[in-house]
């Protein structure tokens, strides 16, 4: 075979003839299309990407090269905000080499023009669900049924437990672990460990930590930080008059900016005023 003619049809996306693909719809090369699937208008399925039989990828998403779709997945569906209006164009935008498994369901944006953003190469195991206006980091991993409220902020290297619930609005910092079954209705800040309902904060993620190459003297102000914050029962301010001048590492700089910016509360401090929170 003509060397160049092979290259051709490798790269030719292949769609089974069942697959229902509007018009308007972009599919890279390389994609794999599988039986009855669905890919709606404006949708962008990037190169490498490979859906399964019966995934639904909706109106205006975009999906970055090299991610998995599951059977019965559905990505890209309206958002359920009841402030949505049909006629609103919202986007879903997904990295590249994310995974998402079977019977996930992820929704564009709210308002006409805005997005819901997906980093990449996170794991949304089976029946997680990402709410409208969510903006997520990277190498996240949600659990089986781990389900997130619309507007909810999630920086790298988090991992959420099965079947936790994590409220609107709700900032989860950078490479923190939450256990299966929490309700999480407040912010938690970056690099500690949580779980419970109401959520209790035990620690930091040590392991973590140690496995993205976060250095001694880092894990030593963090747990200072942790100490001030959580240990000592002081005010919030209190803690971070007591830490003043003392972030000389990234990690801590990013946990105190975290902390100083929220606008919930931290989780396992006080108790929420729940009425306030919708």
């Amino acid at each position: 075979m003509n060397p160049a003619l092979k290259t051709r049809m490798v790269a030719e996306p292949h769609i089974h003839p069942t697959a229902q693909i509007d018009a308007t719809a972009q599919i890279e090369p390389g994609a794999e299309i599988g039986a009855y699937v669905i890919i709606g208008k404006e949708s962008v399925i990037g190169s490498g990407c490979r859906l399964s039989p019966h995934a639904v990828i909706g109106d205006y998403t975009r999906l970055g090269p090299d991610c998995r779709v599951a059977s019965h997945a559905v990505v890209g569906s309206p958002s359920q905000d009841l402030k949505h209006r049909e006629e609103d164009v919202s986007w879903l935008v997904i990295g590249q080499g994310n995974r998402i498994r079977e019977f996930v369901t992820i929704n564009r944006a709210t308002a006409a023009g805005a997005t819901t953003q997906i980093g990449d190469e996170n794991l949304f195991m089976a029946y997680a669900h990402v709410a409208h206006d969510c903006h997520l980091g990277s190498r996240i991993v949600l659990a089986n049924g781990a389900t997130l409220g619309g507007h909810v902020e999630i920086g790298d290297d988090v991992v959420i437990g099965a079947m936790s619930g994590i409220h609107q609005f709700v900032r989860i910092g950078r490479m923190t672990m939450i256990g299966a079954m929490s309700r999480v209705c407040q912010d938690v800040p970056p690099f500690l460990m949580a779980v419970g309902s109401p959520p209790r904060v035990y620690g930091l993620n040590s392991v973590g930590l140690r496995r993205h190459g976060v250095g001694v003297s880092s894990r030593q102000e963090l747990k200072l930080a942790f100490q001030e914050i959580y240990r000592k029962q002081l005010a919030v301010a209190q803690a971070l008059e007591n830490l003043k001048g003392q972030a000389t590492t990234v990690e801590m700089q990013e946990i105190l900016a975290f902390v100083r910016s929220s606008q919930r509360g931290l989780v396992g401090l006080t108790q929420p005023d729940y009425r306030s929170l919708f």
